[in-house]
């Protein structure tokens, strides 16, 4: 059976109670100037959830009850149970496509690693859907074939890399990039989260890259907080990789040198070094997350 709730309204509800724990963390912990201050934080990332497309209610919705009607007149033997089931698989298709949250390790959306380029136009529409060929990380010269959906939106537009490439199926990796979108990850990150909001989340600083090379700004790990999903290091071994990681931001803008901070400053936060997020010469900066990146395993 269909209830008037989609997966985002959990998601939202489930947040709510995110962020009043967080809340509540910060009256004990804190006080004055600096509670106030993870509070306002917290209550900008719960505002964001709340963004919901209001033409959910009425889309996916008229599917769902035209559904309902075909479950209640028809039985799994009738003759019509062939348009019973593709208006059932319509009303689903309605609700995904407006699914924005990214559940790290699971779907980016409706998108899981099985997903294929075919299938991303039975959800969302052969004119949004368009093959492109995507750089290659460190490389001015060399693109991967890909897939981007709503192109034109700088909202809603994701690029998609295929595990095979040569049928476009099994996502290697989905990335948003720039100011603002509509994706967001089931604890509230997406583009424009601020550093100091990601600290709320997780509960503490975390680890960052430091910058002035091609992964400067790049969040190596939770530190011991809650968001495991950024990674984390083996004690035991402390020059491994990191561990675990299912979700990978970058922040920025990258600090400039004697605009920003300091040339003695700046050299103290660039290079191939890890930082806390809490660093004094980075609490000059207003950094947001400017990328989102998922990567899949091989199906």
């Amino acid at each position: 059976m269909y209830w008037r709730f989609s997966s985002s309204n959990y998601a939202v509800i489930g947040l709510l109670f995110l962020g009043l724990a967080a809340l509540w963390g910060c009256q004990r912990g804190h006080s004055g100037e600096t509670m106030a201050a993870e509070q306002e934080a917290s209550l900008s990332i719960l505002s964001k959830q709340m963004t919901i497309d209001s033409s959910l209610e009425t889309s996916t919705f008229e599917s769902i009850d035209a559904c309902l009607h075909w479950g209640g007149e028809v039985g799994d033997e009738s003759e019509e149970r062939d348009a019973y089931q593709k208006e059932c698989t319509h009303a689903s298709l309605s609700e995904s496509i407006h699914d924005w949250i990214i559940v790290p390790g699971e779907r980016f959306g409706p998108i899981t690693k099985e997903t294929s380029e075919s299938e991303l136009i039975e959800i969302y529409g052969a004119d949004v859907v368009r093959r492109v060929d995507l750089p290659v990380e460190e490389s001015e010269s060399l693109y991967d074939p890909g897939t981007v959906i709503f192109p034109d939106d700088p909202l809603r537009k994701v690029s998609i890399k295929w595990h095979d490439e040569e049928n476009y199926r099994y996502p290697s990796e989905l990335y948003v990039w720039g100011d603002s979108s509509l994706w967001k990850t089931d604890r509230g990150i997406t583009l424009g989260t601020t550093v100091r909001e990601l600290e709320v989340l997780n509960g503490k600083p975390f680890g960052l890259a430091g910058f002035g090379w091609d992964y400067g700004g790049t969040v190596l790990d939770s530190n011991g907080g809650v968001l495991v999903e950024l990674g984390f290091e083996d004690p035991d071994k402390p020059s491994s990789d990191w561990l675990r990681r299912t979700l990978l931001l970058r922040v920025g803008p990258k600090p400039r040198p004697r605009k920003d901070v300091s040339m003695e400053e700046y050299q103290t936060i660039t290079g191939d070094i890890r930082l806390l997020s809490d660093h004094p010469v980075l609490r000059k900066v207003t950094l947001k997350v400017h990328d989102i990146i998922v990567r899949y395993d091989k199906p």
